[in-house]
């Protein structure tokens, strides 16, 4: 088996290895590396030496990938032949690594999608400070962005396109000129490539497969060759040591492949995510989706938006629904704050998971001020981990196995109220620290909404919130707020359909979900504290505003706040607290009031009208 070389490093390697250096004399053999800052490889293939020349190429890409952590690299394949020239690398497919454009349509929107993707870096990643993708990702390991490799088949793309066009030639110089520093890696490769030696200038690295020797096997050397000075000396190594490159066999990078697929099963195996509740299916009906957090999926906070009637409210239904049946309290607890109307949460009064219930759309300090018991919560969990020397979450847990720590998701429906005043600065703040801190302490944020049009939602924050869902929008520039540039694929959606992307709304990686239909939440709710026991069981604190406002019961007095919360949870400070306590003695005599005059509750009925 090949052995994994796998750095755990973020950044880019400075160098990609193509093969072999052999010494016959002696039987040593190098590694034969080309550096990476040149951008990419210009290659050559002479005439019969086709296999050479895809040994080099699956070599060059099997070493990128054992360098770099998984899903860190995603392979692209453009090349229009009928036959699978890339038999060892298509095999990682079903892992998501490798993908192929054999059409030139596909091929060309493909390239677009990439040239869209590095103009999104370069204008909101990368800067002064980070130049590069990789110094990007080694300031922000945590929230890392994924390489691209793309082996480009120059005679296809260029020459035997369907429809060719004037124009291709330019996009693509436009294309090489900023690629490599937005983290794109290119190989671009054919036989005749006089008419576009160009790409010399821009790839600075030529290589040239062809036989060493009139009556050599053409799968067993290839001649390097050079455009600029940075091999140099490395072919004069070459000649004066008489050394001949190779390609390992491809016996040996089937080996590699399944390694690589090996440790992409044992990562997925080892690396379960805390919160994982299906929410819908590919449109074919054959894989369902699972709405996921936590170390598998990579992604600890989500954005979920969707114009009115799309199906985002039937998604935060199931998917809190689809919580309570399959974790306890002990494991997950929910705060709901609606901004909508005020009462779209009322409904899970009785969930047995939900800790705090917001019933108000005008009191936005009530976000604030639980925003900032979540960042104090952050600190209590950090002096109890450095009281047990752990690091997150999860190793806490496993010493602590006797006062499990739950994870807090707060979720914030029609969340660009909070944005949209001159508050927005103080909760971008607040949200950056936790969204940045919480993922180590169990703490997760669910941001929901009908648009971002008019918000003031920092694109930092956004960086944090790698987990986008978008439903049907209504323009091309709330979709790219929410997904990324050029990312439109919302506008075409029909009602209860959604694109999940886990990858900050890179466009290459949209997965298109028809969503789980809507459920009875009584019936659900009902269900699940019937079969769960009374221990794990909790009340919600149901939280109005001073001016009006109702709790879960019928009689519209509010529920009491539960006292049986243990001393992690950080309810609120000693003089919130009191203040809730106070609203809510307020609130029950307006209720007794109402019903001893007769009249009616207006935001009771109006809940019961929606």
């Amino acid at each position: 088996m090949h052995e994994q070389r796998v750095t755990g490093g973020t950044g880019f390697p400075e160098t990609v290895e193509v093969g072999t250096l052999a010494h016959a004399p002696t039987g040593l053999r190098l590694p034969a590396k080309v550096p990476t800052a040149a951008g990419g490889l210009l290659l050559a293939i002479g005439a019969g030496c086709d296999d050479l020349a895809v040994a080099l190429m699956e070599h060059a890409a099997l070493s990128l990938a054992e360098h770099l952590p998984l899903g860190l690299l995603n392979i692209l394949v453009v090349d229009y032949s009928v036959h699978n020239r890339f038999k060892v690398l298509s095999s990682l497919r079903t892992q998501g690594l490798y993908r192929i454009a054999y059409k030139d349509a596909e091929a060309r929107a493909l390239l677009d999608e990439l040239m869209d993707a590095a103009r999104e870096r370069h204008h909101h990643l990368l800067n002064d400070r980070c130049p590069t993708l990789t110094d990007y990702n080694r300031a922000h390991p945590d929230y890392a962005q994924p390489y691209t490799l793309v082996l480009l088949n120059l005679d296809d793309y260029l020459k035997r396109a369907e429809r060719h066009d004037r124009t291709r030639e330019g996009h693509l110089r436009d294309f090489l000129s900023a690629h490599f520093a937005a983290g794109i890696y290119l190989i671009a490769y054919g036989q005749d490539l006089g008419s576009v030696d160009w790409a010399e200038a821009l790839l600075k690295v030529t290589m040239q497969a062809a036989p060493s020797a009139p009556d050599a096997p053409p799968t067993a050397t290839i001649l390097l060759a050079e455009t600029g000075s940075d091999l140099a000396g490395l072919r004069t190594i070459i000649a004066g040591y008489g050394l001949v490159h190779a390609c390992q066999a491809s016996d040996s990078a089937r080996e590699r492949a399944a390694a690589l697929i090996a440790r992409h099963a044992e990562t997925d195996t080892a690396e379960a995510d805390a919160v994982c509740v299906t929410v819908g299916i590919t449109p074919d009906g054959r894989e369902a989706i699972d709405f996921a957090l936590g170390r598998r999926s990579g992604c600890y906070h989500a954005l979920i938006v969707g114009a009115a009637g799309s199906g985002k409210t039937t998604l935060l239904n199931n998917l809190i629904l689809g919580i309570g049946e399959q974790y306890g309290a002990d494991q997950i607890r929910l705060y709901l704050m609606d901004y909508k109307a005020g009462v779209e949460f009322n409904a899970f009064a009785e969930h047995p998971n939900c800790e705090q219930i917001y019933l108000d759309n005008t009191d936005t300090g009530a976000a604030e001020r639980l925003l900032e018991n979540f960042a104090q919560e952050i600190a209590r969990r950090g002096e109890r981990f450095r009281d047990q020397g752990v690091n997150d979450i999860d190793a806490y847990n496993q010493r602590q196995s006797a006062d499990l720590l739950p994870r807090l998701i707060l979720i914030i429906d029609e969340v660009q109220r909070l944005f949209a005043g001159p508050g927005a600065y103080r909760f971008n703040a607040l949200l950056k620290d936790i969204t940045r801190r919480g993922r180590a302490f169990g703490l997760h944020i669910i941001l929901a909404t009908q648009t971002l049009m008019g918000a003031d939602l920092d694109r930092e924050l956004l960086t944090q919130i790698n987990l986008r869902i978008a439903f049907r929008l209504t323009s091309e520039a709330d979709a790219e707020r929410v997904l990324a540039f050029g990312n439109h694929t919302p506008l075409k959606l029909p009602n209860y359909h959604f694109v999940y992307n886990p990858h900050a709304g890179d466009r290459t990686k949209n997965i298109q979900v028809r969503g789980t239909p809507p459920r009875s939440i009584a019936e659900v709710i009902a269900k699940i504290n019937a079969d769960r026991p009374e221990s794990p069981r909790i009340k919600p604190a149901i939280i109005a505003s001073q001016g009006g406002g109702q709790s879960g019961s019928e009689t519209g007095v509010p529920a009491p706040v539960a006292t049986a919360a243990p001393e992690w949870l950080a309810r609120a400070t000693d003089q919130d607290r009191q203040a809730e306590q106070d609203q809510q003695r307020r609130l029950l005599a307006q209720a007794r009031k109402r019903e001893a005059s007769g009249q009616a509750d207006p935001l009771r009925d109006q809940g019961a009208a929606t």
